[in-house]
């Protein structure tokens, strides 16, 4: 897989984060932190900062899909 957001972070061995960041037409979008080297602490703290301000969690919402007929 070429192109992904961790793909920098996993070849430069540096630790990274994403987290939900909205909707766009009603799809799920993401956000992705990146740090240096032993900057655990400091993206998890970011992490959680952005998280109490945005709050873009919600429930998810389930749609009526196809019925499975009773087996024989």
């Amino acid at each position: 897989f070429i192109g992904g957001t961790s793909t920098l972070a996993a070849i430069a061995g540096y630790p990274l984060v994403t987290l939900p960041a909205g909707y766009r037409h009603g799809l799920p979008i993401g956000i992705t932190f990146m740090g240096g080297a032993f900057s655990e602490e400091t993206l998890i703290r970011l992490a959680y900062a952005f998280e109490q301000l945005g709050q873009v969690f919600t429930e998810p919402e389930f749609l009526p899909g196809n019925v499975i007929p009773p087996e024989a």
